[in-house]
């Protein structure tokens, strides 16, 4: 099993010497780090099954669609602040994928079709070999304690290009104010709540360049 690791982030007491070009509120990812067992690796297989049986008796399926993240790969610095929002909120969006995934028909079929794959073992294979050791319990079998333990380009359409309200608003931003985008030292603020006990569990301060979450006493 493996899990892929994130940048190191920096951590400090106070944010006082940060100049903040915005600050914006994030969902909350509030779930237990637990040990990813045995079964959810055979519910994921038996899902992989049954969308690869899919698949070979319908290829009329919708064919793959360019991501988010293949799009931004023309705007690198777009990329980077998302990731770092995406980052402080922990993975919300995650907890309602399961053992599936969110990899429907549409994304399996694009990455069979690209990597050539002929037989449910080679998928299985490419698959399993990323789930992690650790997981949030009642999440995504993929939802690791850095983050999602897939690379970009094997994770579902849903999970490439769903952004949640906060995010949206945030994308935009960027888009009406290119400031964080073009000046280096303009930071980001964003301050990670729960929906239902508003107990703050992140914040952090980032720029396209700089990434550090400051550190809470009451924080999880």
């Amino acid at each position: 099993m493996n899990e892929s690791q994130p940048p190191r982030a920096n951590t400090t007491q106070t944010d006082e010497q940060h100049k903040y070009a915005a600050t914006f509120h994030s969902p909350a990812n509030e779930r237990t780090v637990i040990v990813n067992n045995e079964a959810n690796a055979l519910q994921f297989k038996a899902y992989l099954s049954q969308q690869f049986n899919e698949i070979t008796h319908h290829p009329e399926a919708d064919h793959y669609v360019e991501s988010l993240f293949e799009v931004y790969s023309q705007a690198p610095d777009t990329k980077t602040l998302l990731g770092h929002f995406c980052r402080t909120c922990g993975g919300h969006c995650c907890t309602q994928a399961g053992n599936t995934a969110f990899l429907d028909l549409t994304s399996l079929k694009g990455i069979i079709e690209k990597l050539n794959i002929t037989s449910l073992q080679q998928l299985e294979r490419l698959y399993c070999c990323y789930i992690p050791t650790l997981h949030y319990q009642n999440s995504c079998i993929f939802h690791g304690k850095h983050g999602c333990s897939l690379p970009n380009w094997l994770r579902s359409e849903t999970c490439n290009r769903f952004m949640c309200s906060e995010l949206n608003y945030f994308y935009h931003h960027l888009q009406q104010s290119d400031h964080l985008l073009t000046q280096r030292a303009s930071y980001t603020k964003v301050i990670a709540k729960s929906d239902t006990t508003k107990h703050t569990y992140r914040v952090s301060v980032f720029s396209v360049d700089e990434y550090q979450e400051l550190r809470l006493g009451t924080s999880n």
